[in-house]
């Protein structure tokens, strides 16, 4: 994701499809246009590969169906859009989870209030059963093997952390 500058003698913003032999795939099919503004805020931040091979993907002024302020969207193998999520919030992560959910780290707004880290259903709804509350900014997002998500980042105390979240968002006290 981001800006890739020129890809097969060509300038592509955003997310480029590539085939086996490292061409560009001219059949991936989604239009990555941004709309606007300065390029260290806008395009695609990060990726994720997720069940029956969709590809979600988050960042800024992501054009989707539902106009060019996305900040999520989840396409199909062929870059063809399956979902997309508008909006003001700030994600700059993404994992999808084995049973489809997809946790997002950046910055929202909650009806709990502010978070660092969000479930969402496949549907795209906040997941609500997840009630996550890290010691800091989020700024690595990894899936374990068994589904709980490895998270770290600086802590607001200003010394790094690592810790390991159970499936409900809470913190694995196992975890050393």
């Amino acid at each position: 994701p981001g800006f890739i500058s020129p890809v097969g003698g060509k300038s592509l913003l955003g997310l480029a499809g590539f085939d086996l032999n490292g061409n560009v795939d001219a059949t991936f099919g989604f239009p990555w246009i941004l709309a606007g503004g300065n390029r260290n805020y806008n395009g695609a931040l990060d990726i994720a590969l997720g069940a029956g091979d969709r590809v979600h993907v988050v960042g800024r002024n992501l054009a989707f169906s539902g106009g060019n302020n996305g900040v999520w969207v989840t396409l199909d193998r062929d870059g063809k859009e399956i979902f997309g999520l508008g909006g003001t919030e700030g994600p700059t992560l993404v994992a999808e989870q084995p049973d489809g959910k997809v946790l997002l780290a950046g910055a929202f707004t909650t009806p709990g209030g502010p978070a660092k880290l969000i479930r969402r259903l496949p549907t795209g709804e906040l997941d609500a059963t997840f009630n996550a509350n890290p010691p800091g900014n989020v700024l690595l997002l990894r899936l374990m093997p068994d589904g709980r998500a490895l998270i770290s980042g600086p802590a607001t105390t200003g010394y790094p952390y690592v810790v390991v979240l159970k499936a409900d968002g809470s913190v694995e006290p196992s975890f050393n």
